[in-house]
Protein backbone atom coordinates (compact mmCIF):
# COMPACT_ATOMS: atom_id res chain seq x y z
CA UNK A 1 0.00 0.00 0.00
CA UNK A 2 2.68 2.40 0.47
CA UNK A 3 6.09 0.89 0.20
CA UNK A 4 5.23 -0.88 -3.42
CA UNK A 5 4.01 3.17 -5.07
CA UNK A 6 6.40 5.14 -3.47
CA UNK A 7 10.04 2.66 -4.56
CA UNK A 8 8.14 2.18 -8.08
CA UNK A 9 7.51 6.37 -8.01
CA UNK A 10 11.24 7.16 -6.78
CA UNK A 11 13.14 3.93 -8.23
CA UNK A 12 14.84 3.43 -4.75
CA UNK A 13 14.78 0.79 -2.43
CA UNK A 14 12.96 0.09 0.60
CA UNK A 15 15.79 2.33 2.53
CA UNK A 16 14.01 4.76 1.14
CA UNK A 17 11.45 5.04 3.53
CA UNK A 18 13.05 5.89 6.40
CA UNK A 19 13.77 9.47 4.76
CA UNK A 20 11.78 11.68 6.57
CA UNK A 21 9.87 13.38 4.01
CA UNK A 22 9.29 9.87 2.44
CA UNK A 23 8.25 8.68 5.47
CA UNK A 24 5.45 10.94 6.14
CA UNK A 25 4.36 10.06 2.77
CA UNK A 26 3.92 6.43 3.49
CA UNK A 27 2.03 7.50 6.56
CA UNK A 28 -0.22 9.86 4.97
CA UNK A 29 -1.16 6.93 1.92
CA UNK A 30 -1.32 4.21 5.29
CA UNK A 31 -3.83 6.38 7.08
CA UNK A 32 -5.71 6.91 4.30
CA UNK A 33 -5.93 2.98 3.79
CA UNK A 34 -6.93 3.13 7.80
CA UNK A 35 -9.32 5.34 7.16
CA UNK A 36 -10.96 3.63 4.45
CA UNK A 37 -10.88 0.47 6.32
CA UNK A 38 -12.67 1.59 8.94
CA UNK A 39 -14.97 3.31 7.11
CA UNK A 40 -16.02 -0.25 5.22
CA UNK A 41 -15.94 -1.88 8.78
CA UNK A 42 -12.43 -2.86 9.61
CA UNK A 43 -11.51 -2.68 13.59
CA UNK A 44 -8.23 -0.88 12.85
CA UNK A 45 -6.37 2.49 13.88
CA UNK A 46 -3.65 5.12 13.46
CA UNK A 47 -1.04 2.36 15.47
CA UNK A 48 -2.04 -0.13 12.97
CA UNK A 49 -0.31 2.51 9.93
CA UNK A 50 2.28 3.58 12.58
CA UNK A 51 3.31 -0.53 12.84
CA UNK A 52 3.37 -1.09 9.40
CA UNK A 53 5.94 1.45 8.88
CA UNK A 54 7.81 0.79 11.46
CA UNK A 55 8.07 -2.61 10.03
CA UNK A 56 9.18 -1.52 6.84
CA UNK A 57 11.89 0.65 7.91
CA UNK A 58 13.46 -2.54 9.48
CA UNK A 59 13.48 -4.89 6.39
CA UNK A 60 17.22 -4.96 5.23
CA UNK A 61 18.85 -1.85 3.34
CA UNK A 62 18.21 -2.98 -0.55
CA UNK A 63 15.48 -5.10 -0.22
CA UNK A 64 12.65 -4.17 -3.65
CA UNK A 65 9.00 -3.78 -3.81
CA UNK A 66 7.19 -5.63 -7.14
CA UNK A 67 6.31 -3.05 -8.59
CA UNK A 68 9.89 -1.46 -8.58
CA UNK A 69 11.36 -4.63 -10.08
CA UNK A 70 8.54 -4.16 -12.46
CA UNK A 71 9.46 -0.63 -13.53
CA UNK A 72 13.05 -1.56 -13.78
CA UNK A 73 12.25 -4.07 -16.38
CA UNK A 74 9.79 -2.16 -18.06
CA UNK A 75 6.72 -4.39 -17.50
CA UNK A 76 3.18 -2.50 -16.51
CA UNK A 77 3.28 -1.70 -13.21
CA UNK A 78 0.62 -3.16 -10.87
CA UNK A 79 -1.18 0.03 -9.55
CA UNK A 80 -4.74 -1.30 -10.04
CA UNK A 81 -3.86 -4.25 -7.99
CA UNK A 82 -2.26 -2.35 -5.20
CA UNK A 83 -3.58 0.48 -4.30
CA UNK A 84 -6.76 1.06 -6.87
CA UNK A 85 -9.35 -0.97 -4.27
CA UNK A 86 -7.86 2.21 -1.76
CA UNK A 87 -8.82 4.81 -4.56
CA UNK A 88 -11.77 3.58 -5.65
CA UNK A 89 -13.09 2.79 -2.18
CA UNK A 90 -11.87 6.10 -0.67
CA UNK A 91 -13.98 7.87 -3.73
CA UNK A 92 -16.90 5.74 -2.34
CA UNK A 93 -16.68 6.98 0.94
CA UNK A 94 -15.68 10.55 0.37
CA UNK A 95 -12.40 10.30 1.88
CA UNK A 96 -11.11 13.51 1.82
CA UNK A 97 -7.20 12.33 2.13
CA UNK A 98 -6.33 12.19 -1.15
CA UNK A 99 -2.59 10.63 -0.95
CA UNK A 100 -3.21 7.56 -2.67
CA UNK A 101 -4.78 8.49 -5.61
CA UNK A 102 -1.76 9.81 -7.76
CA UNK A 103 0.00 6.13 -6.98
CA UNK A 104 -3.11 5.02 -9.01
CA UNK A 105 -3.72 6.81 -12.46
CA UNK A 106 -5.48 3.92 -13.40
CA UNK A 107 -8.01 5.01 -10.71
CA UNK A 108 -8.63 8.04 -11.06
CA UNK A 109 -10.91 10.30 -8.32
CA UNK A 110 -14.34 11.01 -9.31
CA UNK A 111 -16.04 14.52 -10.21
CA UNK A 112 -18.03 14.39 -6.79
CA UNK A 113 -14.78 13.61 -4.96
CA UNK A 114 -12.44 16.12 -6.73
CA UNK A 115 -15.18 18.63 -5.16
CA UNK A 116 -15.38 17.47 -2.20
CA UNK A 117 -11.46 17.41 -2.22
CA UNK A 118 -11.37 21.33 -3.11
CA UNK A 119 -13.06 22.37 -0.37
CA UNK A 120 -16.89 21.67 -1.40
CA UNK A 121 -18.60 19.45 1.10
CA UNK A 122 -21.90 18.46 -1.14
CA UNK A 123 -23.09 15.41 -1.05
CA UNK A 124 -24.00 12.90 -3.97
Amino acid sequence: MSANPITALTGRRVEVLTEPAVAELAMRLLREAVAVGVAEGARIDDGDARDVLAWLQTLAPGSTTSMLQDREAGRPLEHDGLTGTVVRLGDHHASTSPPTAPCSPSCPPSPHKRELLRGRRGRR
